[in-house]
């Protein structure tokens, strides 16, 4: 989130965020000709060095701002999603086990 907030909104996007400034500034003191190439450093891969301070500031933004939860919490937005008529659900695996992520993530909300 902080990513697309800042390519869409920049440091305003960002500094409302807990950790968003700290990111901000990190990200900031990369040189101007890298810094796109460090907003995005192991983006959908793993949480970067420079971004991990920001993720466990604003964890509590995680469940509302991602599909992430327990197997039955993921089961249940399903659902409530479901109520609301979605009919399907975009999901992009990350990491370094996408065949595991898929089949992990099939698991949870079947």
């Amino acid at each position: 989130m902080f990513h697309a907030l800042y390519e869409r909104q920049g440091a305003a996007g960002v500094d409302g965020l807990p950790g968003g400034a700290q990111w901000r500034q990190a990200v900031g003191a990369q040189p101007e000709s890298h810094r796109h190439l460090a907003v995005h450093e192991d983006h959908l891969v793993k949480v970067s060095e420079r971004d991990l301070p920001a993720v466990r500031a604003a964890a509590s933004l995680l469940p509302a701002m991602t599909f992430t939860g327990t197997a039955p919490e993921l089961r249940d937005r399903v659902g409530q999603l479901e109520e609301m008529g979605v009919s399907e659900i975009a999901y992009q695996p990350a990491g370094p086990d996408i065949p595991g992520e898929l089949e992990r993530f099939m698991a949870a909300v079947a």
